[in-house]
């Protein structure tokens, strides 16, 4: 090291000592002045950024993804399917965006990953178990025209309420009778 170079380290390290001089609180330097302090110099080393352990996905990667999420018959398939692709927020993160979710930054993955499972795949379990639900309601409440069930199913009395377990031999009745074959 040259001289010159001596120069500069010694400016930007008194500069570094001043910056730390001017942090300190009146009373603190009080503190060191009248001698029931002392300053220390230590040296510690900067944090690094961290880096991804992963490499981030593709655009391509994440529209495949999608297209598998959005094939996959049950949510714990997946939640497999994402444990192993995805591994990182900012995947998952941007997974979210590719299938139009919204994400906030305050999100964890977790919160990420059940709306990109819901999104996918819940949604059409949810659609599927409706369609059930009201096709049990329409055979519950035929239409005049509809031809008559194998077994009848039990009516109340017109001013009488249903209690709740004659409700459940009545729903019970009808989802053994259900074809679930037609959906």
């Amino acid at each position: 090291m040259n001289s010159a170079d001596s120069l500069q380290a010694t400016v930007a390290l008194l500069r570094d000592l001043c910056r730390q001089l001017q942090s300190l609180s009146d009373e603190q330097i009080a503190q060191v002045l009248d001698g029931h302090a002392r300053l220390e110099v230590r040296v510690k080393a900067r944090k690094k950024l961290q880096t991804s352990k992963k490499p981030q996905l593709t655009q391509a990667e994440l529209l495949d993804l999608a297209a598998t999420l959005r094939s996959s018959q049950t949510r714990e398939e997946g939640n497999s399917f994402l444990d192993q692709k995805i591994g990182s927020k900012e995947d998952a993160t941007r997974l979210a965006r590719v299938l139009d979710i919204p994400v906030q930054k305050t999100d964890t993955i977790e919160q990420i990953r059940t709306r990109i499972i819901e999104s996918t795949i819940g949604f059409r379990i949810r659609s599927a178990e409706s369609k059930v639900r009201l096709s049990i309601n329409l055979r519950l409440f035929p239409k005049a025209n509809d031809p008559p069930l194998e077994t009848p199913i039990p009516q109340p009395h017109p001013r009488r309420r249903l209690s709740s377990s004659e409700s459940l031999r009545i729903r019970r009745t009808a989802l053994a009778e259900f074809d679930f074959t037609e959906l």
